[in-house]
């Protein structure tokens, strides 16, 4: 029985002996007691505030959210309210309202170094990049010891493609954290989008020094080791990863991808397999098995595990938001919308699928890159064309398909691709026949048109060769060269003229990045193209010219396996490593075949 000689405590008494408690963990007790609060002040807000902090910590976030947001509604100028708010919406999930409340916290304490911070890591989960360094960088000049943070700021840069600076913030948290392994794989991760290989394979040894059972460390140094073409010694990273962690999704799409390189088809789509089992939803396996099967030839089966790129994270392109059906072929014709995706070359590559998706439907809209326009229009009859990012009103079209999409109903076998059109696109031959005019040539002489680099992201370094070694091997009797190569080639063609003394000609009115109608009238113009694997060969095949595609040793899908042909185009012939990196016997075979 209460002693009733004894006062009752105060609302500030139950308040300060309830903090003590929180602050020691115990939250059963401190909970009873801000509720013993609010049983005498209902409208308590710093009562609220607490209670609704336990319920965070208990993972109670619906109940945090409501008892926060009502101390909000009794004191909003409190910055402390706004960020536990936000921490409980963040276990919500729901990401934009809780930075939102982060930035109503900064509002009001500008320098709330943990709101910096949160908010930083929040906008990470949203992909704002540039929005995560920027918060990042706030909460750093507060706190520059905090290893996380510069973690943090570096996964953030490495998005945003700013490696060089990614490297430097991962070596700050090392600096403060010298055993941070999970820093050392994510530095080597940087290092191998610089193609610091060596770089890179040291930070993962690293990382395993410190802590030898770490799966990913041995994954990645696995795809280090691949990158530096030592495959048996990257499969054996692999088997280990996966010897730590047979469930390791990731580690079989990685052995997978390896294997696929050595050209051990089936092995790897076994491998793919084995990921998709225990991680169903995988979309890298399904994307990379698309790869190998079209690789091989499988094109029903490839074009049908492709349609997985579109549920992975680093997507290229994304999907059209639009309240209309995808396109699936029935006998009751519709209107069409026919959308672009990925790269210019997949555009033109996709693009002689037009001619076929037109007669499936009542009206053929199609979005492509800008620069294509004027091509398409001039070789595609009967449809409509807009730029890629414009909008196209929903009443214009029943029906809408990603353009790459269109290959599981119109190239579902080797068959397909004979029964398709073999030209394609047609150039402005008027302008053609002035640039040919324009360029001087003689009687008796051929235009070689060439293109030495791929600026693709992940493949174009492998794609790619020297200018000089290029030019040397083409420098061939009653053969001029002309310059088909997009971006700044000036200094390269300077230096091959001075050091080689061979002259390669440039069309100065035309942009081969921006004109891409002058570019194909440039291509029309030469007699023969020599080419790596870019822009320049699609384009060059859909037009019906004598291409040679300087091929690495194990190409991309489009080119297959081990074949001298290509489905895709009539006129290409391809011409291989013999291993890799090996681009003499290719020059060779290739200045043969021209002098033949």
């Amino acid at each position: 029985m209460t002693d009733p000689r004894i006062a009752p405590p105060s609302a500030r008494q139950l308040l300060n002996q309830a903090v003590e408690l929180h602050s020691r963990g115990d939250l059963a007790q401190a909970k009873a007691l801000y509720q013993q609060l609010l049983e005498q002040q209902p409208q308590h807000p710093d009562a609220l505030h607490l209670l609704g902090v336990i319920a965070t910590q208990n993972q109670e976030h619906q109940l945090a959210v409501d008892l926060i947001g009502r101390a909000i509604a009794l004191r909003p100028d409190q910055p402390a309210y706004h960020y536990n708010l936000a921490i409980a919406l963040q276990g919500l999930d729901q990401l934009e309202a809780a930075v939102a409340s982060y930035d109503r916290a900064l509002a009001l304490q500008p320098d709330y170094a943990d709101a910096w911070h949160y908010r930083g890591t929040v906008l990470q989960k949203l992909r704002r990049w540039a929005d995560c360094v920027a918060s990042l960088d706030r909460f750093i000049s507060y706190s520059p010891s905090n290893a996380n943070a510069h973690f943090c700021k570096g996964d953030a840069l490495r998005e945003l493609g700013q490696l060089e600076a990614a490297v430097h913030s991962y070596k700050r948290a090392l600096a403060i954290k010298p055993d941070y392994s999970q820093a050392l794989v994510n530095l080597g991760v940087a290092y191998r989008g610089l193609r610091q290989f060596d770089a890179a394979l040291a930070s993962f040894e690293r990382a395993l020094q410190i802590n030898p059972d770490f799966v990913e460390a041995h994954c990645n140094r696995g795809l280090a080791l691949q990158d530096l073409r030592q495959s048996d010694a990257a499969l054996k990273c692999f088997d280990k990863a996966l010897e730590i962690n047979p469930d390791f999704a990731e580690g079989y799409v990685n052995r997978g991808v390896t294997l696929m390189a050595r050209k051990q088809l089936s092995d790897a789509i076994a491998d793919f397999d084995r990921a998709i089992a225990i991680e169903p939803e995988l979309a890298a396996a399904y994307e990379n098995k698309a790869f190998t099967l079209l690789i091989g030839g499988q094109f029903a089966n490839g074009w049908h595990a492709m349609e997985w790129r579109w549920k992975r994270n680093e997507a290229r392109s994304r999907g059209l938001s639009t309240s209309k059906p995808l396109f699936k072929p029935n006998t009751t014709k519709k209107r069409l919308l026919v959308w672009a995706e990925q790269g210019v070359g997949d555009e033109i590559m996709f693009g002689s699928l037009l001619p076929e998706a037109r007669r499936l439907c009542t009206k053929l809209l199609v979005k492509v890159d800008a620069r294509l326009i004027p091509l398409f229009a001039r070789s595609f009859e009967n449809m409509e064309f807009f730029h890629r990012t414009a909008h196209v009103s929903e009443d214009a079209y029943d029906e809408h398909i990603p353009m790459g999409s269109l290959c599981q109903y119109l190239r579902p076998n080797e068959q397909s691709f004979k029964n398709a059109s073999k030209v394609q696109l047609v150039a402005d031959q008027a302008r053609s026949s002035a640039i040919r005019e324009t360029l001087g040539v003689r009687s008796g002489q051929k235009l070689c048109g060439i293109s030495w680099r791929s600026k693709a992201e992940k493949s174009g370094a492998d794609r790619s060769v020297s200018l000089a070694s290029l030019a040397a091997a083409l420098s061939l009797p009653h053969h001029r060269l002309v310059n088909l190569q997009y971006g700044d080639t000036k200094d390269e063609i300077t230096q091959v003229g001075r050091q080689l003394g061979i002259d390669v000609l440039s069309c100065e009115d035309v942009d081969n990045f921006k004109d891409i109608d002058g570019l194909a009238s440039l291509i029309q113009a030469c007699d023969v193209v020599v080419s790596v694997s870019n822009v320049t060969v699609h384009l060059a095949g859909a037009l019906g010219k004598d291409v040679r595609v300087l091929v690495p040793h194990m190409s991309n899908w489009r080119w297959m396996l081990d074949r001298s042909d290509s489905p895709w185009y009539a006129s290409v012939r391809l011409y291989r490593q013999a291993a890799f990196d090996d681009w003499t016997g290719v020059f060779g075979q290739v200045r043969a075949d021209l002098l033949g």
